[in-house]
């Protein structure tokens, strides 16, 4: 969460600055706290970062949200379809663990 840049390592003096930190490098949506919305809008004030990276930012989020047809009308998304019992199958599991197997990258220190 963008509340967590007040606290170490970061140590951002203000939440304006801690919305501007996040927002400036990449983070499009917050999710666990209100920093954004309570403090984004002084951030853009304060100069610490602008309406383009905003607009950006939120282009990109609705953009992800219209991919997976979340503003399309219930009866014509695939995905709601979809029984519980599918998505919790065995073979689902199955599929699931193994790809976390094959996503595990070994470092080798030196």
């Amino acid at each position: 969460a963008v509340n967590n840049l007040m606290g170490p390592p970061v140590s951002a003096p203000t939440n304006e600055s801690a919305a501007a930190m996040a927002l400036n490098n990449g983070t499009d949506i917050e999710m666990g706290s209100e920093v954004y919305f309570n403090h984004l809008q002084n951030a853009v004030r304060l100069g610490l970062t602008s309406t383009h990276a905003v607009d950006a930012a939120l282009k990109r989020s609705l953009l992800a949200l219209m991919r997976t047809g979340r503003f399309d009308p219930v009866e014509d998304t695939e995905w709601t379809r979809i029984a519980p019992k599918v998505v919790g199958s065995k073979s689902h599991k199955e599929a699931s663990y193994e790809a976390a197997l094959q996503s595990f990258v070994l470092l080798k220190n030196s």
